[in-house]
C-alpha cells in the first residue's frame, strides 16, 4: 500500500520529465477523431476516468488540447453554483462527505479540466483519511498542471503556456500563496497574469489561447455560407444488410450532386438510368427553395406552400469530411465534397 501511495506522488515527475512540444493543433484535430488512434478522444476520456488506469505524458496532451475540439458544452454557471455550494458545506463543517465526493466526481465526469475540483477533492479525502485516494487526486490535478507547463516557460509572450478556456490556471498559483493581482491582454491571443504573495513576491505569468484552435473550429463550422455550393456525394457509408428498394436509393444518390444556390434555389442531379425515377424525383426537387437552421444544422427543401417539407437533410462536419443525413433514409450516411 506505501508503494502504490509513493508511486502516486512521484508519477507526475517520472511522466512529464521532458517537455512536449507546443501543441499541434491539426494533428490533435486529426488524432482525436481517428478511432483508430490511440489518441481517439473517446478512449482517452475512458482512460482518464478509470481508476485502473493512468494516462502517460503524451495522452493527457492529446486529452487535453484535443478537448476542445470536441463539441462539448459545459455549463459553467452551474458548474460555478454546484463548486460554492461544496465549498460552503466545507467551510461550515457540516459536509456529508459521500455526498461531496459523489457531486464532484459527476462534475469532473463533465469537465475534467475544472481544476478547482481536485484541490476541493483534496480536502475531501484527507478529511476521510483516504491518503491512496487524495494521492490519485493529487497525480491527476499535478499531471494537468505539468500539461499545461510543458506547453512553454509562461515566462514571455513568445513562450507562454497554452491554455484551454476550461482551464482556470489562476487555481494552481492561489493554492501555492499567490493573488491575481493583474490581467493585461499583449496581443489577440496571450495575456499576462500578475499574481503576488502577501510578502510582496511578484510572479509573472504569461498564458496563450491560441487562435489556431478557434481557426479550426470555425473552419468546420457548418453555417448558412459554407453549406452554399456544390456538393457531389463520394462515398455512400451504412452497416444496414440492404434490400432491393436499399440498392436503388444507393444507386440514386451515389455520384449525386446537391446544388444550393445563393439566391436559395436548389437543384439536384443524379447518374441513375431510371426514367421514372429521374423524371418523378428530379421533377419534385429542382427549382424549389432551400433554408438552413443555424440551431439544428439542418437544411430544409421545399415551398412556403408545403413548408419546406419535400427533404430534409442533417448536416455534419467531422475531421475535415462533410456528411449530409437524409430525413426517413437515415440509414445512410452521405459523404460529400465541394465541386464548385
Amino acid at each position: 500500500m506505501k508503494i502504490l501511495f509513493y508511486l502516486l506522488l512521484i508519477l507526475p515527475l517520472l511522466l512529464f520529465s521532458q517537455n512536449n512540444p507546443k501543441p499541434n493543433f491539426k494533428k490533435i484535430e486529426l488524432e482525436t477523431f481517428n478511432k483508430s488512434s490511440k489518441f481517439y478522444y473517446q478512449t482517452l476520456e475512458n482512460k482518464f476516468h478509470s481508476k485502473d488506469s493512468i494516462l502517460t505524458k503524451e495522452e493527457y496532451h492529446y486529452f487535453l488540447y484535443g478537448s476542445p475540439f470536441q463539441n462539448k458544452k459545459t455549463n459553467r454557471k452551474e458548474e460555478e453554483l454546484e463548486l460554492d455550494s461544496i465549498s460552503y458545506l466545507l467551510e461550515n463543517k457540516i459536509p456529508d462527505f459521500d455526498k461531496l465526493l459523489s457531486l464532484s466526481s459527476r462534475l469532473i465526469k463533465k469537465n475534467p479540466f475544472n481544476i478547482d475540483l481536485y484541490l476541493l477533492n483534496e480536502n475531501i479525502y484527507e478529511a476521510k483519511g483516504l491518503k491512496i485516494e487524495a494521492a490519485r487526486n493529487k497525480a491527476v490535478f499535478s499531471s494537468l498542471m505539468e500539461t499545461i507547463k510543458n506547453s512553454g516557460d509562461g515566462k514571455t509572450a513568445e513562450t507562454a503556456y497554452y491554455l484551454i478556456p476550461e482551464f482556470n490556471i489562476n487555481t494552481n498559483y492561489h493554492a501555492e500563496g499567490y493573488a491575481l493581482k493583474n490581467n493585461t491582454r499583449i496581443n489577440n491571443d496571450v495575456y499576462k497574469l500578475d499574481f503576488e504573495k502577501n510578502d510582496g513576491t511578484k510572479l509573472p505569468v504569461f498564458i496563450k489561447y491560441s487562435k489556431e484552435v478557434e481557426e479550426i473550429v470555425e473552419s468546420r463550422t457548418v453555417n448558412e455560407q459554407f453549406v452554399t455550393g456544390k456538393w457531389k456525394v463520394t462515398k455512400i457509408i451504412t452497416e444496414k444488410k440492404l434490400n432491393e428498394q436499399d440498392k436503388v436509393l444507393m444507386d440514386i444518390f451515389n455520384d449525386a450532386i446537391f446544388t444550393f444556390s445563393a439566391d436559395k434555389k436548389f437543384t439536384f442531379s443524379s447518374k441513375i438510368k431510371n426514367a421514372v425515377i429521374q423524371k418523378g424525383l428530379l421533377g419534385e426537387l429542382n427549382g424549389k427553395k432551400w433554408k438552413f437552421n443555424k440551431v439544428n444544422k439542418r437544411i430544409s427543401i421545399g415551398t412556403e406552400q408545403d413548408k419546406y417539407t419535400i427533404m430534409g437533410l442533417k448536416t455534419i462536419y467531422l475531421t475535415e469530411q462533410f456528411y449530409f443525413i437524409i430525413d426517413d433514409f437515415n440509414q445512410f450516411l452521405l459523404q460529400v465534397e465541394r465541386v464548385d
